[in-house]
């Protein structure tokens, strides 16, 4: 009797400790996205960051201008991914390339805004800026 009683006990044990290796598991997976909540900003359904849909609200974009700049940012999207998953560049050459994608996203944007837009873009964005 003794013997089957401490087999169910260990039995139970290892249940228990397996379960509770299998929680912690879990929530090492999901601790990593909490983080990168927490360290990067808020991003919307599309991925652009809370921040700058804001200020592209501000300015109050035309039907037309609002497509134009939904094309850009997929076409970013895509110039992204493609940069990020090619094998023939190093880590340098990846970072130039995405460097240069974004500058090009930023002018490609400026040219859809009118002079009063970018005037009032650039305000704003002094505004946001720490003072020093």
């Amino acid at each position: 009797m003794k013997k089957v009683t401490v087999t169910l006990f260990i039995s139970w044990l290892v249940s228990v400790s397996v379960a509770q290796i299998e929680r912690k598991a879990t929530a090492k997976k999901e601790l990593p996205a909490a983080a990168q909540n927490q360290e990067q900003p808020a991003k919307n359904e599309g991925g652009m960051k809370i921040k700058n849909k804001r200020l592209l609200q501000s300015l109050d974009l035309s039907k037309e201008q609002r497509q134009k700049l939904k094309s850009i940012r997929r076409e970013n999207r895509e110039k992204k991914e493609a940069i990020e998953n090619s094998d023939g560049l190093t880590a340098a050459e990846r970072q130039q390339q995405l460097k240069l994608m974004h500058k090009g996203a930023a002018d490609n944007i400026r040219n859809i805004l009118t002079d009063e837009q970018k005037a009032k873009m650039k305000a704003l964005r002094k505004e946001k800026k720490p003072q020093n």
